[in-house]
């Protein structure tokens, strides 16, 4: 047995001594006779790490129809890391040689430069904004665009530098800029002393400075004297920045993405764009290709493939295409493209146009102020983010996680194998509340009016926008905002002159921005993020105040004597019927008064209710902030009263304190001690300690006389004027919740999210009494009956409707139109509103709101 087991072990010995044997011999074989075999094998095989990008969820509307969907595009690839510069110059160009046979090519790595016969020279968008902002000629060249702005704003005549520093505080000034920012005390101090002496007003905040916009329209010497001062005591001219174009002999443009490419490049700023053209070809050794009619493009990718963040495995995209003819011939010269690689991918579209386009918004590259937002670990910087409206919102949901495959490729980039794989993940669809038939219908009508409106004797009438909304959920059924834009337009790399046209920048005669929100700017939502007066669509919530605090009951009757003189006989206002024709509404209850729309019972009635009442019955349903809907940019509206003239005053007065000189907190004290005691004695005691002069403390006292609230603007704002401004959308709510007593809910435009429905969110419970609500229903309904002020309308609807018509008035401005109502007048169903500016009446606001609702009540169920 012991024999036995000794002769196992010397088997088992010798048979590992063989392995081994084995072993050193083929490692022999290998390092002796196949060295150069595996060596090259080594050299022409290594790994890649290839992205596979998931889908970005879908966006439907409410009965299925696509509103956002993904559609294939081909992506060209630039693997750098394993060639040589040269090597990747000549692929690089070879491919662009390629691309330049097709159309649908789409480059995402630019520069700030172009070739304009055999010169280079800058290009930007902000540089295009510029010149559109300023009226000057599209090709004006930096030199060109400073002499005519120069001699525009009267300024020649001084030293160059000069007279751009003066040009710099206007432009900055008029756009209400900061003209510094991070000063220490010691540095703000003199800045104080300088505005005191120039009499103009400043705004200081944590070491940054705001100069009154009054500055930009100052004569040539003060401004000169006023910039000179500035540059003295501070060591730098106001508002740096606010000019892209340098200064010295021979001006340059100068824009953030410029001064970054300079930057990069260590070059300085008064370089020429052929002095970034050199250093671009020296760094990247392209000095032979210098002639090459792709040579912009070339540099534009080697530069991006430099960034930190394009190094192994992680490739560069250099060209985008829907067009698989492209796709085709690119693979077939693929062995010739060493470092080329194509990956499909997708792109966003929107199959119905402009007809959400604010909603819905658009997406594009991710910037700056969008990564700051975003929790970064799932993206790259090349990725397609939400850049406005529900894409932007819904970002997390949206977007996918990508996943990932490693494979082992050879020398020219072909792929041998698969070595592991991530499945990516898709991001969520969401369905919408939308109810397509209304939008189309709505957007249509809303679209037809403005451009009949044009052509009728209302050219200024450029801006409208409508929204309904389900009384009972809050959902938004349609929303429309005009003028749109087709959001398609972003799938590729937009131009300049298209930029320009969908975000204008407009200018007062002064040099200052204009943010007059009835000048049509196509990338903002109207409904949403901007205010308008309402007019006499905010009577029936007036109403509501009126009834449910006792001044009147439903059967009080007030005789209307066209002029209302309770507050004063010489500036008496009149009610609408008195000032067109010199009649009156005699005897109205407040259900005839809502019907006819009666200036002088809201009047006398709101005088004896008082502003603050007014304001308190306005929060209540809603109005002065935000809804809480899923939109980007919200306003939160006006409630004009003795709160809001106080806080306003308030603000206005602290500027004023801390420019002359009283600290932050103080000044916020002492400017609210004087709103709330304008008595010259009270405000002189309260100014004691500030080391005013008497003419300082005499001036602030008379501003706040002139300034302050007085009780007789409740007038105004009980039929909807004065101060009072809301978006469409807080009115469409507010209707909603008057149909409801009161009941108000979120609005929202999502009904659902990865297949999970959202809930309603009620905010507010009903709060009106039967009587209350019966008297305004009762005046709403009259409004579209004989009498009314839309007599006639919604006849053949074959539904009551309670309406209200609004027509506001705005200082230089035609009279904007409103229109709000809720149907079915006994069981509502639905509300909306509707807005055209600078309209001229509420009429032009029923066809829009018929349109919307003949589709509501033309679905099933």
């Amino acid at each position: 047995m012991k024999n036995h087991r000794i002769l196992g072990l010397r088997r088992l010995w010798l048979c590992t001594l063989v392995l081994f044997l084995v072993l050193i011999f083929s490692c022999a074989a290998i390092q002796l006779f196949s060295h150069e075999e595996y060596l090259a094998l080594a050299q022409n095989t290594l790994s890649r790490v290839v992205l596979i990008r998931g889908s970005r969820g879908r966006i439907f509307a409410r009965g299925g129809e696509t509103l956002a969907e993904n559609t294939p595009t081909y992506t060209i690839h630039l693997y750098a890391y394993d060639h040589s510069s040269d090597a990747i110059n000549q692929s690089v160009l070879h491919t662009l040689n390629i691309l330049s046979c097709y159309e649908d090519v789409a480059y995402p790595c630019t520069l700030p430069l172009m070739q304009v016969d055999g010169t280079v020279q800058y290009t930007d968008g902000e540089i295009t904004e510029f010149r559109t902002a300023h009226d000057l000629p599209p090709g004006a060249d930096a030199s060109a665009a400073l002499s005519a702005l120069i001699t525009r704003h009267g300024l020649t005549g001084l030293p160059i530098t000069e007279a751009r520093q003066c040009l710099q505080t206007m432009i900055g000034a008029g756009k209400g800029s900061k003209a510094y920012t991070g000063l220490n005390d010691a540095a703000l101090s003199p800045l104080i002393t300088l505005g005191q002496s120039y009499d103009l007003t400043m705004n200081i905040q944590t070491g940054s400075v705001t100069f009154s916009p009054e500055l930009a329209s100052w004569p040539k010497e003060r401004l000169h004297s006023f910039t000179d001062a500035c540059t003295q005591a501070v060591g730098s001219p106001p508002y740096e920045g606010s000019l892209p174009i340098t200064g010295g002999d021979v001006p340059q443009w100068h824009t953030k993405e410029i001064a970054k490419l300079k930057t990069a490049l260590s070059l300085a700023d008064s370089a020429t764009a052929e002095d970034v053209f050199t250093a671009l070809l020296t760094r990247y050794d392209a000095q032979p290709y210098a002639q090459d009619a792709h040579i912009l493009k070339l540099l534009a990718v080697r530069h991006s493939a430099s960034g930190n963040y394009y190094k192994q495995y992680h490739p560069l995209p250099m060209a985008h295409t829907d067009d698989y003819r492209t796709l085709a011939t690119i693979e077939e010269n693929i062995l010739s493209l060493p470092g080329i690689a194509i990956t499909q991918g997708e792109k966003r579209s929107y199959p119905m146009g402009n007809l959400l386009s604010q909603v819905l918004g658009y997406t594009g590259r991710m910037t700056e102020e969008i990564k700051s937002e975003l929790d970064l670990k799932n993206y790259r910087p090349d990725d397609t983010v939400g850049r406005d409206g529900l894409e932007r919102i819904l970002e997390d949901v949206l977007h996918p996680i990508c996943g990932s495959e490693t494979i082992m490729v050879d020398h020219l980039g072909r792929n041998k194998r698969t070595l592991s794989r991530t499945a990516p993940k898709d991001g969520a669809d969401v369905t919408l509340t939308i109810r397509l038939p209304m939008q189309q219908a709505a957007h249509n009508a809303l679209t037809t009016t403005i451009e009949e409106l044009g052509h009728n004797g209302h050219p200024k009438a450029a801006v409208g926008a409508a929204v309904a909304l389900d009384v009972h959920t809050g959902e938004i059924l349609c929303m429309v905002s005009a003028p749109g834009y087709d959001p398609n337009v972003f799938s590729s790399p937009i131009s300049e002159s298209t930029w320009a046209q969908l975000s204008p920048t407009y200018l007062k005669p002064s040099g200052a921005v204009d943010a007059d929100p009835t000048l049509p700017r196509p990338l903002i939502n109207v409904a949403t993020a901007s205010v308008f007066p309402p007019g006499s669509v905010y009577k029936p919530f007036v109403a509501a105040a009126l009834l449910e605090n006792g001044i009147v009951t439903p059967r009080t009757a007030i005789y209307d004597h066209g002029r209302y003189t309770g507050f004063s006989m010489r500036d008496a206002p009149a009610c609408w019927i008195y000032n067109t024709s010199g009649r009156t509404h005699g005897y109205e209850t407040v259900s005839d008064a809502l019907a006819h729309s009666c200036n002088y019972y809201f009047y006398d009635a709101g005088a004896r209710l008082g502003s603050d009442a007014i304001a308190d019955y306005a929060k209540r349903f809603g109005f002065g902030s935000e809804t809480g809907a899923q939109v980007l940019w919200e306003a939160d509206g006006i409630i004009g009263g003795k709160a809001y003239t106080d806080g306003y005053l308030t603000n206005i007065l602290t500027q004023k304190l801390t420019a002359l000189g009283v600290n932050e907190a103080d000044a916020k004290n002492k400017a609210a001690a004087m709103v709330a005691v304008p008595d010259y004695a009270a405000i002189k005691h309260t100014l004691s300690g500030c080391n005013l002069s008497e003419d300082a403390v005499l001036s602030l006292y008379n501003y706040v006389n002139d300034h302050r609230f007085r009780e007789s603007q409740v007038l105004s704002l009980a039929i909807g004027q004065g101060e009072n401004s809301f978006s469409v959308l807080q009115v469409a709510n507010a209707t909603a919740a008057l149909s409801k007593k009161g009941e108000r809910y979120a609005p929202t435009l999502i009904h659902s999210m990865d297949g999970v429905t959202t809930k309603p969110k009620q905010l507010s419970p009903a709060f009106l009494s039967q009587s209350t609500y019966d008297a305004i229903v009762k005046g709403m309904v009259a409004v579209v009956r004989p009498g009314g002020t839309a007599a006639g309308a919604f006849q053949d609807l074959g539904v009551t409707v309670a309406a209200k018509t609004g027509t506001a008035e705005a200082d230089g401005k035609d009279d904007y139109g409103w229109f709000i109502a809720f149907a079915p007048a006994d069981d509502p169903q639905i509300a909306l509103a509707v807005m055209v500016a600078q309209a001229g009446g509420s009429n032009a606001c029923i066809p829009t709101a018929e349109a919307i609702l003949k589709a509501y009540f033309a679905e099933p169920n």
